[in-house]
């Protein structure tokens, strides 16, 4: 008996000493996460609005503590996905890195900015912990929410914009991206130093800027290793209202975030939207949009933090530096360039994630509806010129019914005997990084029967794969730069049946060797380069039996 009692009083000894060792651990990483802001802050504490996004920083902190990781089960579900990305070698190009995650964090202000690249003010700050502390009450698990039902703050007037002591590189970055935001949205930019209200484009520490209008001067910052125009285009997302897409309410259907993969200062950062006041217009979730972070964002040890629940070959996707169509439609909602009936009326259910409420009252019917029936392949009218349709990548032509046409490229037609195509980019020999794609369009499209000029019906008789099978590609191998969001090259291929969305881009020899079969009968296969060589080699065939009869 008394062998028993020494028995449990050694084993409650334990368990205190563990305890107390388990909240000293946590108490000096505590500390650490304080002073990492701290450091950041030191470094950004000349602009306005430091000071707040360091105090919401720590509040957030000590709301969030206790955050739970994710289930051993959940965890587990991914290990094959986990190790197959641990496999993949990827090729670090610039030496502060090739993400803005990257950046920030070698700058030592990831931590200090809000989402690792937002500057806040303190009435954003209050309201996100005000949302946070009210949804932590109505749940049982620590996955934080949070909404922004602040004042309008769209640029209704348009955008004006200033330099100060930005580098050139990092201004004609930021200039050519106000050019790819104009061109696709009804948003007017303006350079005027005298403006009001106005982003003023600064070479900071880091990649970073504030969120939507804040009213007086704003600063936007492209500092070391930020020069870029994929960079400068989701900064600019930033200043327009756009949250990042990896935090819309509805993430979780979407993508699994890693949190034992999540260092310790970045959990807070994966906070998400509340689905009452997140208005999405409708749209869908891209794993292309040029506001999604990487797979290794605020990673501790190397491996993915977030992950595609959908579909893992969207892994590389993530994390693009380029405009994707759903982040133009979604603009062009946000600030009233495509009229009430496109506002009541777009067809993909789901959401996006950004910043203001949308207002009806800065709804303009500029185009009346009467090109949206026109548009083929998912394409929208031009918030610009209503006699024409704004595409989706992968289509062109005034109504996107045509292949983009780039000087390289070609329809192919796919028949039921597999055919080979290899596609080479860039130069070895003169590795210079460019500062936008070049970009090899090419369809693959399903045989059609003709006969003296006269069209017939193809008749699709099932030979392998589902009956609604069009053309079966199989991506051979790919040799080139692997990187995060295939900065540098790689072949995207849309076989989804949503033609708006970002198809799957692949630029690693892992995730090549894949078989994908498409839902309609022409593919858009793009194949793009900015640095060094990219070379793609694919197979693709009809997935039927075509037989060819009269046109009834």
């Amino acid at each position: 008996m008394k062998i028993f009692f020494l028995l449990i009083l050694c084993v409650v000894t334990i368990l205190s000493d563990s305890t107390k060792w388990s909240n000293q651990r946590s108490n000096n990483n505590d500390s650490t996460t304080e002073e990492k802001i701290e450091r950041g802050y030191q470094l950004l504490k000349e602009e306005a609005h430091a000071a707040d996004t360091k105090a919401f920083l720590l509040k957030l902190h000590d709301v969030e503590q206790g955050r739970e990781t994710e289930l051993d089960q959940q965890y587990a579900n991914f290990l094959d996905d986990m190790k197959r990305f641990l496999e993949i070698e990827f090729n670090d190009v610039k030496q502060m890195g090739d993400a803005i995650a990257t950046i920030n964090k070698k700058s030592h202000v990831d931590t200090a900015l809000y989402q690792g690249d937002i500057m806040l003010t303190k009435e954003q700050g209050e309201q996100i912990i005000k949302d946070i502390e009210q949804s932590n009450r109505n749940r049982l698990k620590r996955q934080a929410y949070h909404h922004m039902s602040f004042p309008t703050r769209l640029w209704s007037d348009g955008v004006s914009y200033t330099f100060h002591n930005a580098s050139d590189v990092a201004i004609e970055a930021f200039r050519r991206a106000v050019e790819i935001w104009q061109n696709v949205t009804c948003i007017r930019f303006t350079e005027n130093s005298t403006a009001v209200d106005k982003i003023v484009l600064i070479n900071g520490t880091g990649c970073w800027s504030e969120l939507g209008k804040i009213g007086g001067n704003q600063s936007l910052s492209l500092g070391d290793g930020c020069e870029e125009v994929g960079t400068a285009v989701h900064e600019i997302g930033h200043a327009l209202g756009f949250f990042h897409t990896h935090s819309r309410y509805d993430r979780d259907d979407f993508i699994s975030i890693q949190w034992r993969n999540v260092e310790k200062e970045w959990k807070t950062q994966f906070d998400k939207e509340n689905n009452k006041t997140n208005n999405n217009y409708g749209l869908t979730y891209d794993y292309g949009s040029v506001m999604h972070y990487g797979a290794r964002s605020g990673t501790k040890n190397g491996r993915p933090t977030m992950l595609p629940l959908k579909d893992m070959k969207y892994i590389l996707t993530i994390g693009s530096d380029v405009l994707a169509f759903y982040d133009m439609m979604m603009m062009n909602l946000h600030y009233g360039c495509l009229g009430n009936n496109m506002a009541r009326n777009t067809s993909i259910i789901s959401s996006y994630h950004f910043f203001i409420s949308f207002s009806n009252s800065l709804t303009i019917d500029r185009c009346g509806g009467v090109c949206s029936s026109k548009c083929a392949n998912g394409g929208i009218p031009h918030p610009r010129n209503c006699s024409k349709c704004l595409c989706p990548s992968g289509y062109a032509g005034d109504l996107c019914t045509e292949r983009p046409s780039t000087g390289c490229g070609a329809t192919l037609t796919a028949n039921s005997t597999e055919q080979t195509l290899t596609v080479t980019m860039g130069d070895n020999k003169s590795p210079i990084l460019k500062d936008e794609f070049d970009v090899c369009h090419y369809w693959l499209q399903v045989h059609r029967c003709s006969y003296d000029g006269q069209d017939f019906r193809s008749q699709l008789l099932s030979l392998k794969g589902p009956t609604n099978s069009r053309i079966i590609v199989f991506i051979v191998g790919y040799w080139g730069i692997t990187a995060e969001g295939c900065k540098y090259g790689g072949v995207e291929i849309k076989v989804g049946e949503d033609k708006r969305t970002t198809g799957y881009r692949i630029c690693s020899k892992k995730y090549a060797r894949v078989t994908l079969t498409s839902k309609h009968s022409t593919v858009p296969v793009m194949v793009f380069n900015r640095y060094r060589n990219t070379t793609v080699t694919l197979r693709y065939r009809t997935g039927t039996i075509l037989i060819c009869a009269k046109k009834l």
